[in-house]
């Protein structure tokens, strides 16, 4: 032991004057009194105080003195000299996906690996210093290196589980620099490995330590959600549906399709997902997909969820949802010399508005979403999109090379929109253009030994292209031909209509744009948290999608909705690895 101050060791001597305060004799006036009997105990005194007499004990005294060696010790200072000994620095990364939410373990995934957390925090040793990163679809630090256990505790005790996907990769990213800056440092994951294998990014001299989470993985969810709309009737629906069993056993559920209009509010007596409009009892085989397709939903516009009553671990991927965008009617121009089938095709179509000029009335000043030319190209592209019949527009790379005087339809492509759900078995034209293919086209029907109808991207527009005069064939008077003028012109028109549907995954960016004048949004999470977002430009890009759910969005004379899903094949499937 050393001390600090010992020069305060010198008022020790301050004892010789306690102990010489026990020994010196008191002065007492000598009085004559006829008898001792009664005074013996006075004589003890005089005798105990007399000068210079053999201390007797007293507690008293012993009680002094010790008081005075504390007070004295401690102004002293005294300390301990040891070889110093290096802090340890910890760095752990609390998976927070959604996985983590499953049920296997009570009461959860998560809070199980909060409460491991909890005790690396108490098990911290005097100078040991933690951080603490929370890992969903990106990384975010809830406290940096600190030795403060309550603040690490606090920290902690915030951290809530998200509807995302994991990404333990990025997680890693970020601390194995500030691990190797460091000379004892390791990295604890505390998660149930559902992720990409690390193995690749780890470094070989940062000591990595896995702790797993969860038991079991008894899921089935939603996997896969489309919506579009008919390429023939525009004002029908058609719904997709993937559902995946990730359990070891056979699951019977039933789906569930709801409807809601655009910002309606929950049904007095019915669900909050709006109206039942579709049930379907579904079998899935252990470690298969099953799908439902809904066909032929008459939908204007709202929000669509799809719903499985599963019984499992995981119940945030037994829900996805879509909004369908409103249906815009198309503008249409059609410049012909007078073609009664291209007129009447066009005439019985729904959703869309018809205009019928000749070659030399047409104006390009005139902006149409859509414009066909039949046997007559402009000199320019217009804008929108374009459908040049037996006509070749000079700023559309066709190379013509002759005339073909007769040709059958001989195969066409099954999966392009175009031509999906056309028939052209038996269609025969006459005096068809015979062209070489060009690096923009994709030829979506064949002839003998030419294309006859092609498809593709020329300046930012969608163009088709008809190597033929339809007033030369037989398809006009085919089931095919209506089919096909529909299909073409709505196909062109998709980038004036917009997406049919929109979807976002949680942790992904949604876009939208607002009125001139509205500079700031607010945006309702499915978790009843409320988010104001700038605008920029009219835009507002928001990316705080961490709840599956639907997002509101207000601002002055402004309202939007959009859908945020799980959909993820990889995070539903909850088997804990083993590592990672």
């Amino acid at each position: 032991m050393h001390f600090l101050a010992p020069s305060f060791f010198a008022l020790l001597s301050l004892a010789t004057i306690i102990l010489l305060l026990y020994m010196l004799k008191l002065r007492r006036k000598e009085v004559i009194v006829p008898s001792t009997l009664l005074w013996e105990q006075v004589i003890r005194d005089v005798q105990a105080n007399a000068p210079f007499q053999r201390l007797r004990y007293s507690l008293l005294l012993l009680i002094q003195l010790l008081i005075l060696t504390f007070i004295i010790t401690a102004l002293a200072r005294p300390y301990l000299s040891a070889a110093a000994t290096r802090s340890d620095f910890i760095a752990v990364i609390l998976d927070a996906s959604a996985s983590m939410q499953a049920t296997d373990v009570h009461p959860s995934r998560f809070q199980v690996a909060k409460g491991i957390v909890q005790k690396l925090i108490r098990d911290l040793s005097f100078g040991d210093q933690m951080m603490i990163v929370q890992a969903t679809h990106k990384p975010r630090v809830l406290i940096a290196f600190t030795s403060d256990k309550g603040a690490l505790r606090s920290a902690l005790a915030n951290a809530t589980p998200s509807d995302t996907t994991t990404n333990l990769k990025d997680a890693l990213l970020l601390v194995m620099p500030l691990i190797t800056q460091r000379k004892r440092g390791e990295i604890v994951i505390v998660s149930d490995g559902a992720t990409e294998r690390l193995r690749s990014i780890i470094a070989k001299d940062i000591p990595i330590r896995f702790i797993r989470i969860g038991r079991r993985c008894d899921n089935i969810g939603i996997v896969a959600m489309s919506v579009r709309r008919g390429m023939v009737n525009r004002q029908l629906v058609q719904v997709f549906v993937g559902v995946h069993n990730f359990s070891d056993r056979r699951k019977n559920v039933t789906l569930e399709l709801y409807a809601r209009d655009y910002g309606g509010a929950e049904e007095r007596g019915g669900s909050a997902y709006g109206r039942l409009i579709a049930v379907r009892e579904m079998e899935v085989p252990a470690h298969k997909t099953t799908a439902q397709v809904f066909d032929e939903l008459e939908i204007s516009q709202g929000i669509l969820t799809a719903k499985i009553d599963a019984r499992d671990d995981l119940a945030v991927d037994n829900v996805a949802h879509a909004y369908l965008t409103p249906l815009r009617r198309l503008k249409v121009l059609l410049v012909t010399q007078g073609n009664a089938y291209l007129e009447r095709a066009l005439e019985v179509q729904r959703g869309i508005d018809a205009f019928v000029t000749t070659p030399e009335d047409y104006n390009d000043a005139e902006r149409y979403d859509v414009s066909v030319f039949d046997g007559f190209a402009p000199p320019r592209l217009p804008q929108g999109g374009v459908l040049l019949i037996n006509a070749i527009c000079p700023e559309v790379p066709i190379e013509l090379v002759g005339t073909i005087p007769i040709t059958t339809f001989m195969d066409w492509d099954r999966d392009h929109d175009v031509t999906k759900y056309v028939n052209f078995t038996d269609v025969s034209v006459t005096n068809a253009l015979k062209i070489k293919l060009q690096q923009w086209d994709h030829p979506i029907a064949m002839g003998e030994d030419n294309p006859l109808i092609i498809a593709g991207m020329v300046r930012q527009r969608r163009i088709l292209f008809f190597a033929f005069d339809i007033q030369r064939s037989n398809l006009p008077g085919r089931v095919a031909f209506p089919i096909l003028m529909t299909a073409a012109v709505h196909w062109l028109g998709q980038s004036a209509q917009g997406v049919e549907a929109e979807q976002a995954r949680t942790g992904s960016v949604v876009t939208f744009t607002v009125p001139s004048r509205v500079g700031r949004v607010n945006i309702a999470k499915p978790d009843g948290q409320r988010v104001t977002v700038n605008a920029t430009n009219r835009a507002v890009y928001f990316d705080q999608t961490d709840k599956v759910g639907i997002y509101k969005a207000s601002a002055r004379n402004f309202k939007h909705e959009f859908a945020v899903s799980l959909l993820s094949k990889d995070e539903s499937n909850i088997a804990p690895r083993e590592q990672i």
